[in-house]
């Protein structure tokens, strides 16, 4: 069990919050955001202290921290937040939800948070910084500073450019539709012989 403190105080770290109290053995002690960002006192009845004096409050000897944001620009800012919280000699914890079947131990690296219902295939590894969605398939090892859902899990970008395609389906197949109509009628253009 670890002492930690999650960055932010947004839906991220209340996200976060919620499932480390509930759902493990990490002691959840106070929050740490920007100073530009951070407009309480507390946060879930917990101190809630700039991210740039953080280690005088809370020292990186004695406590860990979890860098978990919001959706909007998600992987790049976890990434340098996760980068500066190692700068000043924290150590970042993992969070794996409980409630997923799994034959071994699972290989992870530090800061990731792996949601509830998932499959992952024996072997994968799962590096540093990652999150992994609720119901996803995980089947090939996921790099560093990366956020995969969907079954069979696939990087976020190129997950959500699939669902944009699928829901643009139904108007691509009836313009393709009404393109082999045009095309089945007869025109009154002469037709072409070819010399022999």
């Amino acid at each position: 069990m670890s002492k930690v403190i999650l960055f932010g105080t947004g839906r991220g770290a209340d996200v976060a919050f919620r499932f480390l109290t509930r759902d493990s053995d990490h002691e959840v002690c106070g929050f740490a955001a920007d100073k530009k960002h951070l407009d309480r006192d507390t946060f879930h009845g917990l101190p809630a202290v700039e991210f740039e004096t953080v280690e005088q409050r809370f020292p990186p000897d004695r406590y860990k921290m979890l860098v978990l944001l919001g959706y909007q620009g998600m992987n790049g800012l976890r990434a340098e937040k996760y980068r500066a919280a190692k700068a000043k000699g924290y150590g970042c914890i993992s969070y794996v939800n409980s409630h997923f079947y799994r034959a071994e131990d699972l290989d992870i690296g530090e800061n990731c948070f792996i949601l509830d219902n998932q499959s992952i295939s024996l072997d994968v590894k799962i590096g540093n910084n990652v999150v992994v969605a609720a119901q996803s398939g995980v089947m090939h090892h996921i790099s560093d500073g990366q956020k995969w859902f969907g079954s069979p899990a696939q990087p976020d970008r190129k997950m959500k450019r699939q669902l944009v395609a699928l829901h643009q389906l139904p108007d691509l197949l009836h313009r393709i539709k009404d393109l082999e109509q045009f095309l089945a009628r007869p025109t009154d253009a002469p037709k072409v012989v070819k010399d022999a």
